[in-house]
């Protein structure tokens, strides 16, 4: 790098000379002092000023308040940097595994307008306790590429992480605000792009940046339903939820709220979650069964599935709310209650022989529908009073609006062997 002229200077008062006959005790080591006024300085990484001095503290030996490491007071800026070259600069005090993170997670752009201040005895760096010192940078990323759960080469020593290629995506167009304050980081204020859509609200802290650091991050973007479905499935998400995000489709858009918990020592340990928010948009949970019209409610996807509750939706000619998810046995089971109309049945039931039956009711009744699916099979049961249908058939299936005529009715796959599925 080039380096422009700084006023520097070190001193060290020479001891008084003792006599050795005299009996008296060694003089103490001598104060060393350095001081950097006004440098200047800018390579291929960044450019920037700094002001700094050190000096040996006042006791001996090595520790708080010893000789060494001694006291230092640092200052300065960087007009801009690259953001992919930081880890470079972060101070060796700060956990190995938040350095390496920070080495890989951050990929592209720039920062700009950074501050930097630490001072005090380096002995208490970084400064946990604010009466001990400080320590603190803070800075604006510009258009910066971040992978949060990023591919990570194998990691030295026994039982370390492995190597490790990554299937999350990256957050790319990152602009906000990164400060690292004595042994914490927290971006704030921070705006993206998510697979191509807008993110916004972005919050992201490492609490303790040791070997046991773990980034939070959340976020929230809004876009088309069908795309962040499929995205959604590329993602390590996709594996564990039953097929649940494999069979779903919805049309219209939805927004997304999104958290990741990062044990950075782990990275494989991520635990990941997002919440689908669905504001009148059509809904099928598997090609095979009804679409939930204007579905309002919202579907929890996390490591360990899917799960929705209260979600609420036409179907059969009435409203319905609708339970459930995937198990972690990797089947699904699904809750479905509501009002079912005899003109909303009839579009429901596909030609063939229930139909003729559909066309004899009329009315409005009650129900209850467990659904299931083990090995990609559905099972289902269909439970009504029958109450406020009016059913025009022979006996002993005819019957008024007002009179109940209580149904059960339900479908067992069969698999391998000729055996029919357990329950699901």
């Amino acid at each position: 790098g080039r380096a422009k002229p700084a006023q520097a200077a070190a001193r060290a008062p020479a001891p008084a000379a003792a006599d050795p006959g005299d009996g008296l005790a060694p003089a103490a080591p001598p104060l060393i002092e350095v001081k950097v006024v006004n440098a200047r300085f800018e390579n291929d990484d960044a450019r920037g000023t700094l002001d700094a001095s050190w000096h040996t503290g006042s006791g001996s030996g090595f520790g708080k308040g010893a000789r060494l490491p001694g006291v230092i007071e640092l200052a300065g800026t960087l007009a801009e940097g690259r953001a992919s070259r930081v880890a470079r600069y972060l101070p060796l005090g700060i956990g190995a595994a938040s350095r390496t993170w920070v080495e890989h997670a951050v990929r592209a752009g720039q920062v700009r307008d950074v501050s930097y201040r630490v001072k005090g005895d380096l002995a208490d760096f970084p400064f946990v306790n604010r009466r001990e010192g400080e320590f603190r940078i803070a800075g604006t990323l510009h258009d910066v590429t971040l992978v949060p759960v990023p591919a990570l080469p194998a990691a030295p020593g026994a039982g370390a992480e492995p190597a490790r290629a990554s299937a999350w995506p990256a957050f790319t167009a990152v602009s906000g605000e990164l400060v690292f304050e004595r042994n914490s980081m927290q971006f704030q204020r921070v705006s993206g792009q998510l697979w191509g859509f807008d993110l916004g609200d972005v919050q992201g802290r490492i609490r303790e940046l040791s070997d046991r650091a773990v980034l939070e991050v959340g976020g929230r973007a809004r876009g088309p339903a069908a795309d962040l479905l499929r995205y959604l499935r590329s993602t390590p998400l996709g594996q564990g939820d039953g097929g649940v995000l494999a069979q779903a489709s919805a049309s219209g858009a939805v927004g997304l709220e999104l958290g990741l918990n990062i044990p950075l020592a782990r990275s494989a340990d991520t635990v990941f979650k997002a919440g689908l928010q669905l504001d009148g948009n059509d809904l099928r949970l598997r090609p095979d069964l009804p679409l939930l019209a204007g579905a309002r409610g919202r579907i929890e996807v996390t490591h360990k599935g899917v799960q929705v509750s209260g979600l609420r939706a036409q179907l059969a000619g009435g409203e319905a709310q609708i339970d459930g998810g995937s198990l972690a046995d990797g089947s699904q089971r699904w809750a479905i209650a509501g009002m079912a109309s005899a003109d909303g049945l009839r579009q429901v039931v596909e030609p063939g022989a229930l139909a003729p039956w559909a066309q004899r009711l009329q009315g409005r009744a009650p129900y209850r529908l467990q659904l299931g699916v083990r090995r990609s099979q559905l099972e289902w049961q269909l439970a009504s009073s029958l109450a406020g249908m009016a059913i025009d058939l022979p006996p002993p299936l005819h019957k008024s609006a007002e009179a109940s005529l209580p149904l059960r009715v339900g479908s067992v796959p069969v698999l391998d062997a000729g055996a029919p599925a357990a329950p699901a």
